[in-house]
């Protein structure tokens, strides 16, 4: 029985079409790892957090079961400025945090600015690290509101005005607003801020 010819592709080209095949391959991922690595350039969005920014915020606590809703907490407003070069200055933030052990509800947690940076991931988001201190004259039960523990800040102690570090990612908007969110095992944390250049 006569054999069927073989093809110039089967016989000698087929070797040389798989390398062609694998340096396009190699190619692309090569494009493709160079457009994800490749570092935005300073200008691109380094300052487009610059400026003054008014925040607001609401806290909600994790859901207790799979099927509940997740449960407002707190809310709060924070103050800061931002300089053209990832460092955050003269900020305070005030939350108004749920606590059912007080006739009214809520207490009130003022803090004020340790320290903070900022990074851009993107021209148009990255991530803010901020540590604050509280206040004197705060209300007692917000030592353990920040610490997410039971009993702590009854009875406030140095302990409760130890710094504390709170990171977040923002999202800045085409009109010079922002939005961010952070999250921790207490629940997670929603905001939008207006920017006053």
């Amino acid at each position: 029985m006569k054999q069927p010819a073989v093809s110039r592709f089967e016989k000698g080209d087929r070797s040389s079409f798989v390398g062609s095949m694998r340096t396009l391959s190699c190619l692309q991922l090569a494009t493709l790892g160079l457009a994800v690595l490749a570092p935005i350039p300073g200008s691109a969005g380094r300052s487009a957090l610059a400026g003054h920014h008014s925040c607001e915020f609401t806290d909600y606590a994790w859901p207790i079961s799979p099927d509940a809703s997740a449960r407002p907490g707190g809310h709060g407003t924070v103050e800061y400025d931002a300089d053209a070069r990832g460092t955050i200055t003269d900020g305070w933030m005030t939350i108004q945090a749920a606590d059912d052990t007080h006739t009214l509800g809520q207490n009130r947690c003022d803090f004020e600015l340790v320290n903070g940076k900022y990074d851009m991931k993107t021209a148009t988001s990255g991530t803010t690290t901020i540590r604050w201190r509280l206040r004197a004259g705060s209300d007692a039960h917000c030592g353990a509101y920040i610490r997410d523990a039971e009993n702590l800040g009854f009875v406030q102690s140095a302990r409760d005005f130890l710094p504390i570090t709170h990171t977040s990612n923002f999202f800045l908007d085409a009109d010079g607003r922002s939005n961010f969110e952070s999250a921790s095992a207490a629940g997670v944390e929603i905001g939008a801020c207006d920017a006053t250049k």
